[in-house]
């Protein structure tokens, strides 16, 4: 039986690394769930726990990636 996304733990070396600081990373990320969230697309189109799932997208795909998909997607 494989564990669900959300039994899945976020760490901290995996985060940290895709961007300078940790400051900056939160940043990012913030900009990228308000985007979701002023866009109307965390109703429609994300899972109802956007932070972790902007978190997750962050450390699959990277920072920059992931940051440039989202916004551009609007």
């Amino acid at each position: 039986m494989s564990k669900s996304r959300f039994d899945e733990s976020l760490t901290n070396e995996c985060l940290t690394k895709q961007c300078g600081n940790q400051f900056a990373l939160v940043g990012r990320a913030i900009k990228i769930a308000e985007y979701l969230v002023k866009s109307g697309k965390a109703a429609t189109d994300w899972p109802d726990n956007i932070a972790y799932e902007v978190l997750h997208r962050i450390a699959d795909e990277g920072v920059d990636n992931a940051e440039r998909e989202i916004l551009q997607e609007g």
